[in-house]
């Protein structure tokens, strides 16, 4: 997400490698073509030979089977759109391959599984050419949002904020509502709502 948009020149040379080819992996892979990236450019892997299939027929890309095999090609950049159980191994992996990593959220499911990560990354950034990690946490850039943060700039009295979300009900037994596949709906997807208090708070 973002203001700016980048141009095909900033992305000459550039190889994405999007790891999970459910329909997140499929948007973006769309957005990466927005973006100037060829076909050519752009790789998924995926295990499961259905989703392999759907990226192959719709999108007529290289898609791969084994996402380890995948990061052994050194790309640019990853996406990870896999299920959150698998974002810290998989986010390690990139690093260690010298990507810049965009991971969708959450990022991980636990406090020690995020201080995995921080000091993955800080060990990756100690070099010339550190990497960048984004989190899929888009609400942020959503065009009402910037408009509501630029007018809330201007107060600079403390701010108290109430949300209210309706997220729909989902099964009991949805990946989601597991604490170790999906986090729960607090971290799993309550978090896109957190980031964005965050955001409007300029916290």
């Amino acid at each position: 997400g973002g203001q700016r948009k980048p141009t095909s020149s900033n992305c000459d040379e550039m190889k994405a490698l999007v790891l999970g080819c459910g329909s997140i992996g499929l948007r973006h892979i769309g957005h990466l073509r927005q973006l100037g990236l060829s076909d050519s450019e752009i790789e998924a892997a995926d295990p499961n030979p259905e989703a392999r299939e759907r990226v192959k027929v719709r999108c007529g890309i290289s898609v791969q089977h084994d996402p380890e095999q995948a990061l052994d090609r050194r790309p640019d950049v990853v996406l990870v759109c896999t299920p959150a159980v698998t974002h810290v191994p998989v986010t390690l992996k990139a690093l260690e391959a010298g990507a810049h990593v965009f991971v969708e959220k959450p990022l991980t499911v636990t406090r020690e599984q995020l201080d995995e990560v921080v000091g993955a990354y800080g060990d990756s950034s100690a070099g010339e050419h550190a990497p960048i990690v984004m989190i899929g946490f888009n609400r942020r850039f959503a065009p009402q949002v910037v408009k509501l943060k630029s007018l809330l700039s201007s107060v600079s009295e403390p701010k108290s904020f109430v949300m209210t979300v309706n997220a729909g009900e989902i099964p009991a037994d949805h990946w989601v509502q597991d604490p170790v596949q999906g986090g729960g709906r607090i971290i799993g997807e309550g978090c896109h709502f957190v980031d964005l208090l965050c955001f409007l708070a300029g916290s």
